[in-house]
């Protein structure tokens, strides 16, 4: 059936220099958003996998109960201690945490490695892997995150004057809090 109405009129479509800079902006932020979140999950993992260790090494009575609960406090410690991307910008507070987090997970490695019954008991020895794992993944997204924060604000510092009106921070990278 055909219809007497008359066709719509499309109109044209014209993307300003200032559409193309917002949605590129938005990726890039986007894309931090990501690897953040991303590194996070793995730090949250490694905690995890830390606090699961603890009790399994708990649980078996390998290890004596107030060493337990020491090492327990030092995570508590360091989860209340954990940086976020506002609090990241004061390399004081990311070297803590780096620090603290090394020396637990070094530690409670070689603690669960040490004991009689790391080379039968699997579920210990499926910890330390996801331990490691984690460690190095949140390492690596640390560089990710880093590498996509720095495009971002290269592409903020030189496209300012078009994207005033949502006025975007500078967003703090591990790199240059370590220098």
């Amino acid at each position: 059936m055909l219809s007497c109405e008359k066709p719509h009129k499309v109109s044209d479509t014209h993307f300003t220099k200032a559409d193309s800079l917002t949605e590129t902006y938005l990726s890039l932020q986007d894309s931090t958003l990501h690897a953040w979140n991303k590194m996070i999950n793995d730090d949250n993992n490694k905690l995890e996998a830390m606090q699961h260790i603890l009790h399994e090494l708990k649980v078996s009575r390998a290890v004596p109960a107030d060493q337990i609960e020491s090492y327990q406090e030092q995570l508590r410690s360091l989860k209340s201690s954990r940086f976020t991307q506002k609090t990241m910008s004061n390399a004081d507070v990311v070297d803590e945490y780096d620090f603290a987090s090394a020396n637990l997970v070094r530690e409670l490695t070689a603690l669960a490695e040490s004991q009689r019954q790391f080379s039968y008991n699997s579920t210990l020895q499926k910890l330390v892997t996801q331990l490691r794992n984690a460690d190095e993944g949140a390492i690596k997204y640390r560089a990710i995150y880093d590498a996509i924060a720095m495009r971002y604000n290269t592409f903020v510092e030189k496209n300012q004057r078009y994207l005033r009106e949502s006025s975007p921070d500078i967003k703090p990278t591990f790199s240059i809090v370590a220098e």
